[in-house]
């Protein structure tokens, strides 16, 4: 077996232009990784009724949209497999859309979700769609998210943002995968407040102890360094200039509130990023992997990142 393969990819599918060019990324990864497609079509349930006695009974309407979708699904599922020579299921849900996706992802053990960006808000300037905001805050496994404007086929040029905090090499560990598999070129940018607490000389070392074991890859890699008063927005306007593939960077959640968000530099660069994004989710250190009644049920992704 390929160790450096993904084995499973689960691509939530709404018959969308949105979600079907997320699907085309997919495709391609999974003929590179020889990968299997999980294709998950979520239905809604709002027209259901509580008689009495206690049964339910649901809109009649309701029959009809899961076969529609279900021959859908499978019209997709055959082309993946017959045109593509993939192997590929589908899967056809209804309840919550996120806690579907969710729930699949950890139960069919997936390597990753890939799904498009922004879905039917269209507030992209304000906020990612709320599916992807979702998914990426409380799925066990990385997510890639694709933007809706271009086709992303490979990734030949990848932006991999460094801060002077422990465990870059568990992030390169997962995203190793797409880049060995793309024969991609690596830029390391290591990133680092004007007005923070960490020095330049923490930045530089553990920039060094990761591009060590890039080069010992065989990875083509480019260093970069760069102060910044706004991280994001440093991080985004070079991955313009640099006019990279993909940007990979850690879905940190903050635990210090009620309710579960991700943390604010992951939140930006989905927010406005014009590239895939890849975001995977940090190990919880032991004080923040308490579980409250507020925090989504999951298990944390084995491949430890920067929290940004």
């Amino acid at each position: 077996m390929d160790t450096l393969a993904l084995q499973k990819i689960l691509v939530p599918i709404d018959f969308s232009d949105t979600s079907l060019n997320a699907l085309q990324t997919a495709v391609a990864m999974a003929k590179r990784h020889q990968a299997k497609l999980v294709l998950v079509h979520v239905v809604s349930v709002n027209t259901a009724f509580v008689m009495p006695e206690g049964s339910v009974i649901l809109d009649s309407g309701l029959d009809q949209v899961l076969k529609t979708a279900n021959q859908q699904l499978a019209q997709w599922v055959d082309t993946l497999i017959t045109t593509h020579g993939i192997d590929a299921q589908g899967l056809v849900e209804t309840g919550s859309v996120t806690d579907s996706i969710v729930h699949l992802a950890k139960s069919h053990q997936v390597d990753l979700i890939v799904l498009g960006s922004h879905g039917a808000s269209g507030l992209r300037e304000f906020f990612m769609g709320s599916t992807a905001y979702s998914v990426i805050r409380s799925a066990s496994c990385p997510v890639l998210t694709i933007p809706p404007h271009q086709q992303w086929l490979d990734f030949k040029k990848i932006l991999f943002p460094v801060r002077p905090v422990a465990d870059a090499l568990e992030k390169y560990d997962f995203a190793r995968r797409i880049i060995r598999k793309n024969n991609a070129k690596l830029i390391v940018m290591g990133v680092l407040e004007r007005l923070g607490n960490h020095t330049f000389e923490a930045l530089n070392d553990e920039a060094a102890k990761l591009i060590k074991i890039i080069e010992e890859d065989g990875v083509s890699v480019e260093t970069q360094f760069h102060f910044s008063d706004t991280l994001a927005e440093t991080i985004l306007e070079k991955a313009n200039e640099l006019e990279v593939d993909l940007l990979v960077v850690t879905a940190s959640l903050d635990y210090q509130i009620k309710e579960l968000f991700i943390g604010p530099f992951a939140q930006q660069i989905v927010n406005h990023a014009k590239v895939p994004v890849l975001s995977i989710r940090p190990h919880p250190s032991p004080q923040e992997g308490t579980q409250t009644k507020h925090e989504p049920n999951v298990f944390p992704n084995p491949y430890l990142t920067i929290p940004f």
